[in-house]
């Protein structure tokens, strides 16, 4: 009789003569193999995980690049090439610091250059600056030690070119820069100018690259153009807010661009404007934006600042209405606010508006619209004039953005009320600064026998109290 191992061993054998056709079979009339994921993914190296976080590079300024680690001395000195890798986007940022007495707020902005290179965003500065009023060791060796800063691990780079200026040119000089970006612009993909008061971000250049995307798209997009809006801050503590001066809520119109909704304004200074290329291109074919006009004054430094672009240029400022905060950049000195206007409003109060604007415009509600500015008739600011700054101060005793429209029809007149808040808080604001003015005027500036901030012995520190007369 058979021991029960030959019988299994017998089974075993009998069922594979019949299951191994069967599966020979299948395999060869089954389809292509379907990887399958793994239920639990694998962790990504922490540098991958870096380089997502910073604004999804990908999305925003082109394809994920290997990260590399790139020598300081081609970080600081080497210029970047027409023919480097397109990864990384191309950013030439000029700087007006013509007197300098901003100092503070430049390395603020610079501070921000750093982290656009951590981005990936290959940046080089040029910084104007008069030739009467030069950089001390001790600053060039602060402004070196930035630039040096950047680890260059998603492929970005951080360099900076210190130009002087003649001073002889006053107001003219902010125009210089203009040289400089129709000289190199094969050679970048972006553009910035500002003044060294205008806090610039990584958010903000991110933003900016998107709804450029969306405008050169979009059937009307080449009768507008991108910009930002300035805000400053009207305290530091609890109930502090950001604030807005240059226009109050009602200098605000809608337009419709590609089916999504932008807002322009009556006053589109802000310090400071962006292009990509293409744009910059488009612009200077079509009114020669980076020619140097003779010009004189001081409005020249706001027709630098963006004013041509965005008055002159067959073209009209608009700002996303969906993500309008991330067109916001700082005005560092904080002080506008509370000087030049009555009208000013929150910026909380502003984005609230905005956020009807488009809870009704998804709801298909059109009447935040305005129109197109270009067609005669259609834009509803058409019939609308504002009444002249001068006149508006002497009739009404108002300032700055507390707008008033006169209708060219009717004649009728709409007045903006003064934010009553915020003239307290100026007015606050304007007697500190009074006080600390009289205060300072009867404090001398002596030559100081003490300590520089070093340390030393407690040994040495009486010695040197006695030898000072202390």
């Amino acid at each position: 009789m058979p021991s029960r191992a030959y019988a299994w061993t017998r089974r075993y054998l009998q069922l594979c003569g019949v299951a191994l056709p069967l599966m020979l079979v299948l395999h060869a009339t089954r389809g292509p193999a379907i990887e399958r994921a793994p239920a639990v993914a694998p962790r990504e190296p922490a540098i991958a995980r870096r380089g997502r976080q910073l604004l999804r590079a990908r999305d925003i300024f082109g394809k994920k690049e290997r990260s590399r680690h790139l020598p300081k001395a081609e970080r600081r000195d080497g210029p970047a090439r027409a023919d480097a890798t397109p990864e990384n986007l191309r950013l030439l940022y000029a700087i007006m610091a013509y007197d300098r007495k901003q100092h503070i707020h430049l390395l603020t902005m610079l501070h921000s250059a750093v982290s656009m290179c951590e981005g990936g965003l290959r940046v080089t500065i040029l910084l104007y600056t008069a030739d009467s009023n030069p950089y001390t060791p001790k600053e060039l060796a602060e402004l070196r030690a930035l630039c040096d800063s950047c680890t260059g691990r998603t492929g970005g780079t951080l360099t900076m070119e210190n130009i002087a200026v003649d001073a002889q040119l006053k107001f003219d000089a902010t125009m210089q820069h203009r040289k400089e970006f129709l000289r190199r612009i094969e050679e970048y993909d972006l553009f910035v100018y500002s003044e060294d008061d205008v806090h610039i971000e990584l958010r903000h250049i991110a933003a900016y690259v998107e709804a450029s995307s969306h405008l050169a798209q979009s059937e009307d997009g080449h009768k507008y153009v991108l910009g930002w809006q300035r805000l400053e801050r009207n305290g530091i503590g609890l109930g502090a807010e950001h604030v807005m001066w240059e226009n109050g809520v009602d200098n605000y119109h809608g337009v419709e661009v590609g089916n999504r909704l932008y807002a322009t304004m009556v006053n589109p200074h802000a310090g400071a404007w962006m292009a990509t290329r293409a744009e910059l291109k488009a612009h200077h074919k079509q009114c020669r934006i980076l020619h140097i006009p003779k010009t004189a004054g001081s409005f020249t430094r706001v027709r630098a600042g963006g004013w041509n672009l965005y008055m002159n240029c067959g073209r009209r400022k608009v700002l996303p209405v969906r993500n309008f905060q991330n067109f916001l950049v700082h005005h560092l000195p904080d002080k506008n606010w509370w000087q030049r206007s009555e009208c000013a409003v929150a910026v909380p109060d502003l984005l609230a508006h905005f956020r009807g604007w488009n809870e009704r415009y998804a709801r298909g509600d059109r009447s935040m619209v305005c129109g197109r500015w270009w067609i005669p008739g259609d834009f509803c600011r058409d019939e609308l004039q504002v009444v002249p700054a001068g006149e508006r101060k002497k009739r009404f005793g108002i300032k700055g953005s507390c707008t008033v429209w006169r209708n060219r029809t009717s004649g009728e007149e709409t007045i903006t009320l003064p934010n009553e808040k915020m003239k307290r808080l100026a007015a606050i604001v304007q007697a500190k600064e009074d006080a600390g003015s009289r205060a300072a005027k009867n404090l001398r500036v002596v030559a100081s026998s003490g300590g520089d901030g070093r340390s030393i012995s407690s040994r040495r520190f009486r010695g040197s109290m006695l030898r000072a007369g202390g």
